[in-house]
């Protein structure tokens, strides 16, 4: 039976404006491509010369960019950044390099909920209703936490759902939401007077 990860604190990001570093991009060894993302970058597996842990890098290329364009690949950052719940993926760092911005992410040693399912769908293998529940309930808290702090995601599906094997002091698979793309701040009050409204239309 697989556990539940324990409750996560809700940090809150800085309030201060994030500010990108100008880093050496030799700080991190490339030791396997792994995929473009939905939006066409090249994402990575790397190795930090600084602390030795493996991370995942998006390498966002700004070269010919429509100035709308740009700005969108740098939200990612701006909203995330500074966040920390055990189940979002966490944003180490980003920089830019060579007219590329690159992201560097928290590593999950498993791949995406959609390569489970299509795992276990070829090998004929049935979730139990433990599995089932205990990934359920991190999704749920990942997302209330995002929705607390004003984010709203816009793109939960099983490739922007994380497996991650090794999750301290717990046994089993912690989940982690990922793929910020097209994930947006949103003004609680315009959220609370849709809310009324819409509770005041189905009375």
């Amino acid at each position: 039976m697989l556990k539940i990860c324990g409750e996560a604190t809700t940090e809150r990001p800085s309030k201060q404006p994030y500010i990108f570093k100008e880093q050496l991009f030799q700080q991190y060894d490339k030791i396997q491509a792994l995929d473009q993302d939905d939006e066409g970058n090249m994402v990575f597996k790397v190795k930090s010369n600084n602390d030795d842990k493996i991370y995942l890098m998006k390498e966002i290329s700004l070269q010919g960019l429509p100035t709308a364009e740009r700005k969108k690949a740098l939200k990612e950052v701006s909203i995330f950044k500074g966040i920390k719940h055990l189940h979002i993926q966490g944003v180490q760092e980003s920089f830019f390099a060579d007219g590329n911005l690159c992201i560097v992410y928290e590593f999950c040693d498993s791949g995406t909920l959609n390569k489970e399912l299509r795992e276990r769908y070829e090998l004929k293998q049935y979730f139990s209703e433990d599995e089932l529940m205990s990934w359920f309930s991190h999704i749920c808290h990942g997302l209330k936490y995002m929705h607390d702090m004003g984010i709203a995601h816009r793109q939960i599906d099983s490739r922007a759902v994380l497996l991650h094997l090794v999750c301290e002091d717990t046994e089993g698979v912690c989940l982690k939401i990922g793929a910020f793309a097209k994930a947006i701040n949103v003004d609680q009050r315009t959220v609370s007077k849709k809310k009324q409204s819409y509770d005041e239309k189905y009375e």
